[in-house]
């Protein structure tokens, strides 16, 4: 519960996303990431 109440009084997290798509004859290539840039309430409360 105090984790829960500290949370909610902090910044939310900043990432950085990239996406990138990559197209070779019939093929298709995806690729996604994310590197997070600022932990904000992630730090006393972690997200999964």
């Amino acid at each position: 519960m105090w984790r829960q109440f500290v949370a909610c009084q902090m910044t939310e997290a900043q990432y950085d996303a990239t996406k990138d798509t990559v197209n070779a004859a019939e093929y298709e290539l995806r690729a996604k990431g994310k590197i997070l840039r600022f932990d904000g309430l992630t730090k006393v409360q972690p997200v999964g």
